[in-house]
């Protein structure tokens, strides 16, 4: 090969390999402010319309960790926090039980519950007059909705919304203990 041909085949992989390494930084670095702002979210939690203690460790619990509890059937939705992911496995296993024993139990008694109805009689989300047909149960509190599609969005970010229904949202105040969500 003359010294041409070997200079063009040089600045070529060097171009290749430069455009190749933009793309793994930039990707690279979208994924770490991704991942930032999912660890984020609890950070600024100021309440939390859930239980408080995990489930499974009864250590306190941090916002974004959470196994979803869908009964659509019966129209009821939460969450069931955890302190850490490694507590998931055995939150799924028995996910309804845990939820009617924080949510559908007095915890003074041990005796079930029924829901608590906020009454509210606008829509969290639209700000609408609310419906008698559109409610959900969530985390045993009802919550009424001008819409179905409200519900939706509701169901993406309750603690936010609930905030501004729930009669005295300082009962669900929150403070992250420090050192809390270590992997286990």
């Amino acid at each position: 090969m003359n010294p041409t041909t070997i200079g063009r085949r040089y600045l070529s992989t060097l171009l290749v390999s430069s455009a190749s390494l933009v793309v793994v930084m930039s990707l690279t670095a979208w994924g770490a402010r991704h991942d930032h702002r999912q660890a984020d979210q609890g950070k600024n939690t100021t309440h939390l319309f859930g239980n408080h203690s995990c489930p499974i460790s009864g250590e306190p619990v941090v916002p974004e960790t959470f196994v979803p509890y869908k009964d659509e059937a019966n129209n009821i939705y939460g969450r069931l926090y955890l302190c850490c992911k490694g507590c998931t496995k055995k939150t799924k296993k028995k996910v309804a039980d845990l939820y009617k024993k924080f949510y559908r139990t007095d915890p003074k008694t041990g005796k079930a519950i029924g829901p608590r109805d906020l009454k509210n009689a606008t829509c969290p989300i639209s700000g609408d007059p609310v419906t008698k047909k559109d409610w959900i149960e969530y985390n045993g509190m009802i919550v009424h909705f001008c819409c179905r599609d409200c519900v939706k969005d509701f169901l993406k970010n309750p603690d936010s919304y609930l905030k501004k229904i729930v009669p005295n949202p300082d009962d669900f105040k929150y403070e992250k203990p420090a050192g809390s969500g270590s992997a286990k």
